[in-house]
C-alpha cells in the first residue's frame, strides 16, 4: 500500500501499541523517530526505529523530522505524523506551519494546546464547560510555604508537576521522583517542596483535594476529532488497577471498556466547543463521596492505555487514516463493546483486583477472548521479544506485591 506512510514520534509502549494499530489494518511497517530506543519496541518486525541525537531540541527536532519527511513523501503519498509523548506533541503543533505542509493530518492549535496541556489551563477551560475538576492550588517555584499556609482542603493532598511529561520535569534529579504524588500530612509536603526546590525543576506544581475512591475509580477517554472539529470517535473505560511501581503511580494496569453516553456526550459536547483537532485522551475519577465525575486531564494525543480500543474492537490509527488519507467520515462512533486491556499478567489482576463483579467480568471477558495485551503479539514472533516480554511480566508480579500495601 503506497496511499500513506505513518511516522511515529516516540518508541514507548504507546509507540509501538500505534504501529501495530497500523500494522495489523494495512501491513505497513511505520517509522519510528526518537532519541533512544526503549524496551518496549526492541527486537520489534512490524516497525523500523530511528534514534536522533538530542531530538528534543526544538532545531534538532524540526530539521530531522523535515528531513525525513521530505525523503518519505513520493508518489503523491500521504504523510502521517503520531506524537505518542507531550513533549513531541509540543514540539511538533509549535513548528507545524515549518513542516512545508507536508503532514497530512492535523492537531489542536498552539493556542489551545497552551490552555490544555498543564492541569491548572485545563481546569480553568473544563470549568467554563461545565466539567467538574478537583479543588486545586497552584504552587509557584520557591512558594511551598505560602501554598502549604493557604491550602483550603485537609490532608491527605495530591501533589503534581503541571505537566507532569514536559522535558524539563522528566530530565530533572528529583529525589524519588513520581508522576503523581500523594502526601498524607505536613511532614510529607515539606519533604517534597525541599526534593523538588533542590532540582533543576523550575516550573509549577499543583496541589489537589484527595478524591475518594480506589484504583477502580478512575476512569478514561479516548477521542479522535476531525479537522473541522467533529468528533467522529469516543471510547470510555474504567480502570482495573494502577501501577504500582513509585515512579509509575498515576498510569493505569488494566482497563475494560464500558458505555456511559452521559459522559461521553459531555466530553463530545465539551471538545466540539472549543474547536479541539486531533486524539485526546482524558483522566477522570469517580468521587466515592459523591458519585460525581472529576476531570484530571486532557492529554493531546493517544495514551499506551489507547489500546484497551483495539481490545472492543476499534482501531485507532485506521479511524484516523480513514479520514485523513481516505476522506471517509461518518456519524461519531461511539465505542460500546465491553473487553478487557492489561498492561500486566492476568495472575497480577487475579491476585490485587479485590471487587468481587469486577473480578468475575475479568474472568468472563478472558474465557470469551475480548482480552488482549499490547506487547504479546503473534504477528511479531521473535523469541528475544518474548524474552523481554516474559522478564517485564515476572517484574510486574514483583513490584505489585511489593507495593500492595501502598
Amino acid at each position: 500500500m503506497d496511499d500513506f506512510f505513518p511516522v511515529i514520534l516516540g518508541s514507548d509502549e504507546n509507540a509501538y501499541g500505534n504501529a501495530r494499530l497500523f500494522y495489523e489494518a494495512y501491513g505497513i511497517r511505520p517509522l519510528l523517530l526518537c532519541e533512544r530506543k526503549l524496551v518496549a519496541t526492541r527486537y520489534s518486525r512490524i516497525l523500523t526505529v530511528q534514534v536522533i541525537r538530542d531530538f528534543t531540541r526544538e532545531e534538532v527536532f524540526v530539521k530531522e523530522l523535515l528531513s525525513v519527511l521530505r525523503r518519505q513523501e513520493k508518489n503523491g503519498r500521504k504523510l502521517l505524523v503520531i506524537p505518542c509523548v507531550d513533549y513531541y506533541t509540543e514540539l511538533l503543533v509549535k513548528n507545524y506551519d515549518r513542516f512545508e505542509g507536508r503532514i497530512a493530518n492535523r492537531f489542536l492549535s498552539k493556542e489551545l494546546l497552551e490552555k490544555v496541556a498543564t492541569k491548572v489551563g485545563f481546569a480553568e477551560l473544563a470549568g467554563r464547560y461545565g466539567l467538574d475538576t478537583p479543588c486545586t492550588v497552584v504552587v509557584e517555584p520557591g512558594q511551598w510555604d505560602k501554598a502549604l499556609r493557604e491550602l483550603p482542603f485537609p490532608f491527605p493532598v495530591v501533589a503534581k508537576p503541571e505537566n507532569s511529561n514536559v522535558s524539563a520535569y522528566l530530565k530533572a534529579k528529583i529525589e524519588n521522583r513520581k508522576k503523581v504524588y500523594y502526601l498524607q500530612d505536613e511532614a510529607e509536603f515539606r519533604e517534597l517542596a525541599r526534593s523538588v526546590e533542590e532540582s533543576s525543576y523550575a516550573g509549577r506544581f499543583v496541589i489537589q483535594e484527595r478524591i475518594g475512591g480506589g484504583d477502580d475509580a478512575i476512569r478514561v477517554a479516548n477521542t479522535y476529532s476531525d479537522a473541522s472539529g467533529k468528533v467522529r470517535l469516543i471510547a470510555f473505560g474504567q480502570a482495573l488497577l494502577g501501577e504500582h511501581l513509585p515512579t509509575e503511580i498515576g498510569n493505569n494496569a488494566a482497563i475494560i471498556s464500558r458505555y456511559d453516553k452521559e459522559i461521553m456526550d459531555r466530553i463530545r459536547n465539551f471538545l466540539e466547543a472549543i474547536g479541539y483537532v486531533g486524539i485526546a485522551n482524558f483522566d477522570m475519577q469517580v468521587d466515592s463521596r459523591s458519585g460525581r465525575t472529576v476531570f484530571y486531564e486532557l492529554n493531546p494525543r493517544s495514551a499506551r492505555t489507547s489500546f484497551f480500543l483495539r481490545a472492543a474492537g476499534c482501531n485507532l490509527m485506521k479511524v484516523l487514516t480513514d479520514d485523513v488519507v481516505y476522506g471517509k467520515r461518518e456519524e461519531c462512533r461511539y465505542v460500546s463493546e465491553k473487553a478487557l486491556w492489561s498492561n500486566v499478567p492476568l495472575c497480577v489482576l487475579k491476585e490485587h483486583v479485590k471487587d468481587p463483579e469486577l473480578r468475575k467480568e475479568i474472568r468472563e471477558l478472558v474465557k470469551s477472548g475480548k482480552y488482549m495485551q499490547t506487547r504479546y503479539n503473534r504477528e511479531d514472533p521473535d523469541i528475544r521479544r518474548l524474552l523481554v516480554n516474559i522478564r517485564y511480566d515476572i517484574g510486574q508480579i514483583r513490584v505489585h506485591r511489593k507495593y500492595d500495601s501502598k
